[in-house]
């Protein structure tokens, strides 16, 4: 069977109060330290690329001072080759009284030489820290220098020449791989540094893939999140109660959401407290009402009941001339009799079924109760096409429960199935046989089952589960073994109100 909801609806997974995982704050604090392993990791890779870059830069540096000073020199031997040519005339011109001094003799050196040298061996010092064969290229000049120091000839002028030419054509060669190479270590440096541009802007472009796009999905949950829960919020204050919140977060937003489904479940359950209350009240009045209404009744239909009974029933004793009319009128008089004794059973159970019931917990006759209930129950109209039969287990035991409630829920139950019984008229041929026995299952419950024929949808049920959980009590909305949709009632036969049940 499918039992019916009880008297308050389920509350979503959650307890309010702390949060059940990482708080907002905790969040905020794993997505800083994600922020800054990235920016470490980041800048740790661009450290790394920029010693090289750097290790690449000094390295070209070096390379071209290296040239620099390289073309200094080239120029510095250049320049002192020029100045030890042959056509020293045109370099260094004589006046006539020095030509005429030199005749048949070999020329001194011009004064300046002697400083392009002396630079020229500086130079070479200055390149010695590139390369430690530098001051033994210069070696020869050098020597040949001082020769030409020591006697001036023309083969020590020759031998000179001959030295800065070839240091010359050395040193060129040496200026030319210089080129070669820092182009080429240029071109290496150009190359990393674009590498290094590209790299680094591929890891900015995975920063913010890996750290931004969360992020954005993260505010973005939230304020959907925030949504529902305003959504829900201003839903509860206009008095929808609806399904609960789905709590998916393990967070503040995540109790707040709980503690939101929390407050619905709560106040439907005090609102369900408070129908169920109404409805109590309700039938407390609509009884002393009917129990006023059925006392005068029964008094005002009892009094000329009893005067038509005393009439007729001198007319029985009273003797009557003609024979023939005495057996008519002894029949009649027998009928009245009959008819106002009837009369008065009928009001005096009306006015015994509309009394009030006590509302304190006692022993109480099910079948007893259920009887007073169906033949209250035929009063109404509505109810008046329906006939009712109870059928009690000879075993039933007696219910130790309000009889006011109890009498209220019986009454709920025939009203329940007088209303999903209206629309089917044909499919009650045979009165509705109303079986009482106790539980098969618990002996300590007993069972009420009304059959509903034809009847496939379940009634509105839940005002009378409400007030039977009051009792400790179930019900259900199912097949029997006959396959004939029915309501079963299950109810304790010691009625101690649950825990949790709504209170009287």
């Amino acid at each position: 069977m499918t039992g019916l909801p009880e008297s308050s609806p389920a509350v979503a997974s959650g307890v309010p109060g702390r949060p059940r995982g990482q708080s907002l704050r905790a969040q905020a604090a794993w997505a800083l330290l994600a922020l800054l392993a990235c920016l470490a990791g980041s800048a740790l890779f661009v450290s790394v690329e920029r010693s090289q870059l750097d290790a690449q830069l000094q390295g070209l540096q070096s390379v071209s001072r290296h040239e620099r000073t390289l073309a200094l020199a080239l120029a510095a031997v250049e320049t002192a080759r020029l100045d030890a040519s042959e056509d020293l005339s045109q370099v260094h011109p004589l006046s006539p009284a020095e030509a005429a001094a030199l005749q048949g003799r070999a020329r001194d050196a011009p004064p300046d030489l002697d400083v392009y040298i002396e630079n020229c061996e500086r130079l070479f010092e200055d390149l010695k820290p590139w390369d430690a064969g530098y001051p033994l290229l210069y070696r020869a000049v050098e020597q040949h220098w001082q020769v030409l120091r020591t006697a001036p000839t023309e083969g020590a002028w020759q031998a000179l020449r001959a030295a800065l030419a070839e240091l010359k054509a050395d040193l060129t060669r040496r200026h030319d791989r210089l080129v070669e190479q820092r182009e080429a270590q240029a071109q290496v440096y150009q190359r990393q540094f674009d590498a290094v541009t590209t790299e680094t802007g591929l890891l900015a472009a995975a920063g913010l893939l890996l750290l931004g796009v969360p992020m954005l999905l993260y505010a973005g949950r939230l304020a959907r999140d925030i949504g529902r829960l305003e959504s829900h919020a201003r839903g509860l204050v206009g008095g929808q109660r609806g399904e609960p919140l789905r709590v998916t977060r393990r967070d503040e937003v995540g109790a707040l959401m709980a503690s939101v489904n929390q407050l619905a479940a709560d106040l439907a359950a005090r609102e369900q407290a408070l129908a169920l209350d109404r409805e109590r009240r309700a039938h407390d009045d609509k009884m002393h009402a009917l129990a006023a209404l059925a006392s005068g009744m029964a008094h005002e239909i009892n009094n000329p009941l009893a005067v038509i009974g005393g009439l007729a029933e001198q007319l029985v004793d009273e003797p009557v001339a003609d024979p023939a009319a005495v057996a008519a009128v002894a029949a009649a008089a027998r009928e009245i009799v009959a008819q106002t004794r009837r009369a008065a059973i009928a009001a005096q159970r009306l006015a015994e079924a509309a009394t009030p019931l006590p509302g304190d917990l006692r022993w109480l006759d099910l079948a007893e109760l259920m009887g007073q209930a169906v033949r209250l129950a035929g009063h109404d109209r509505r109810l008046r096409q329906l006939r009712f039969e109870v059928t009690a287990d000879p075993a039933l035991p007696a219910l130790h429960l309000s009889a006011a409630r109890l009498q209220q829920v019986l009454m709920q139950l025939l009203q329940a199935a007088g209303e999903a019984l209206a629309s089917r008229p044909e499919a009650v041929r045979e009165p509705l046989r109303i079986a009482l026995a106790p539980a098969t299952d618990d002996p300590s419950q007993v069972l009420l089952r009304l059959p509903l024929p034809g009847v496939t949808g379940a009634p509105a049920l839940d005002t009378c589960a409400a007030l039977a959980a009051t009792l400790g009590g179930t019900l259900a909305f199912a097949q029997d073994d006959a396959w004939v949709s029915c309501i079963t009632l299950r109810l304790p036969v010691d009625g101690v109100v649950p825990e949790g049940a709504p209170a009287e």
